[in-house]
Parts: C-alpha cells; structure tokens; sequence
C-alpha cells in the first residue's frame, strides 16, 4: 500500500519538476465538455471508419488521443480568458491595457503548443498503424478540422439568433406594459 501512496504523490511532483505542469489548468466550462465529448464521439467514429478499423482498436487509439486532448483544452480554454483581455484593453479597460503584451504571447505560445501536442498525437496513434492508414489518418484529420471549425460557426450563428429573438421578444414585452 505504502509504494502505491507514494507514487501516486510522486508523480505530480516529478512530472512538476519536468515541466510538464507549467500552470494550473483552468476548470472546463460545462458547455466545453459537453462539446468535447460530442467531438470525442465523432472522431473515433470517423476515424475508424476512414482506417477500417474494429472496435478495440479504434477505443484504444481513442484512449491515446485522450490524453492529448486533456492538454490541448486547457491551453483552449486559456486562450479563450487571454483572448478576453485582449478585447477589452482594445475597449480602453486601463486594467487590461497592461497585460496585453503578456497576453498576446501568452496566446502565441499557446498555439505553439496546441500544434506540438496535434503532432505529438498523431505520431503517437500513428506508430500503431501502417504507412497507408497513417495518411487516410492525415486527410481525415484535416477534412475533421474543417467540419468541426463549420459546425462550430453554425452553432454561434444559432445562438447569436436565439439571442437576438430573446431580446426582441422581451423588448416586445416591455412594450406592451
């Protein structure tokens, strides 16, 4: 029991002293992992059905990716609160004026890494398949990126909708009274 305790406190302290934790990740909105799991969903489903690949492959190569993912969000997440600073030092917020050099390479680093972990992932899924598999791999991936990217912009655009008709209803509303 006693090496299971201490490895299970170990690990964070030497993956700390690595550099592997640089900070600490910022909770997930709800919204984001539900969107998280939905995009889970459809990339091991498309991708399996790019490589034809059976079901314990594709759940074990989607275990693999996990791991990527778990990273990568955290950085999006970041990303999105710097992305907020950003906007509102350009709406003159004298707090944010400061930070907006630090933010902006914040950001840029950020997606460094976003791309470095995208390819860290694919090497490590794709030393499980064969050269042919690895490129239907590639393609997918790119044509996935682009879908993901297009659904994201039509749910936005729904949600900007449902926004406007709430506030012109209640705009209505108080109208009437």
């Amino acid at each position: 029991m006693k090496p299971l305790l201490i490895t299970a406190l170990a690990v964070p302290i030497l993956a700390l002293a690595a550099g592997q934790i640089d900070s600490p990740q910022r909770p997930v909105p709800p919204g984001r992992q539900k969107q998280l799991a939905r995009m889970r969903m459809m990339r091991i489903a498309g991708l399996a059905d790019a490589l034809g690949l059976d079901d314990g492959t594709a759940l074990h190569l989607n275990d693999v990716m996990r791991q990527f993912d778990d990273r990568r969000v955290a950085l999006e997440v970041e990303n999105v609160e710097l992305a907020k600073t950003i906007k509102r030092a350009s709406d003159g917020d004298p707090a944010a004026l400061g930070n907006t050099d630090q933010s902006l390479q914040r950001i840029w680093d950020n997606r460094t890494e976003i791309q470095q972990l995208n390819r860290a992932m694919f090497e490590a899924v794709g030393r499980e398949l064969s050269p042919q598999q690895r490129a239907k791999m590639l393609i997918f991936f790119a044509t996935f990126q682009a879908e993901q990217q297009e659904m994201n912009h039509r749910a936005q655009e729904r949600a900007r909708q449902e926004a406007l008709k709430t506030a012109v209803e209640r705009a209505a509303g108080n109208a009437q009274k």
